[in-house]
């Protein structure tokens, strides 16, 4: 089997995008498609006084992904901007909680 540095190699000489290198991430995405931990970004979003952890990570170039629990619900909500998703979560959990 063939080390990932010699697949890349030879996928450039085909004309294919060569993949990141980066651990066994490749381009920022996991094997399963999950976004990498270091690659979300953490807000402390205030709901009816109470400061709740909200997760936003980017999907794709113009898809943002809010993930955060509220009264032990889980919401996810997307934008076409890290800060929409953030507003659109926090419009999600008021309607929630009241």
């Amino acid at each position: 089997m063939s080390s990932v540095a010699e697949r890349a190699v030879v996928a450039s000489r085909r004309g294919a995008r060569r993949p990141s290198l980066h651990g066994n991430c490749l381009n920022g995405f996991t094997r399963a498609g999950q976004v990498r931990e270091e690659d979300r970004l953490r807000h402390i979003v205030r709901v009816w006084d109470v400061p709740l952890e909200v997760t936003v990570y980017q999907k794709s170039k113009s898809v943002w992904i809010a993930v955060g629990y509220y009264r032990d619900e889980r919401i996810q909500v997307q934008g076409s901007s890290e800060r929409s998703a953030l507003k659109y979560w926090h419009e999600a959990a008021r309607y929630k909680g009241g």
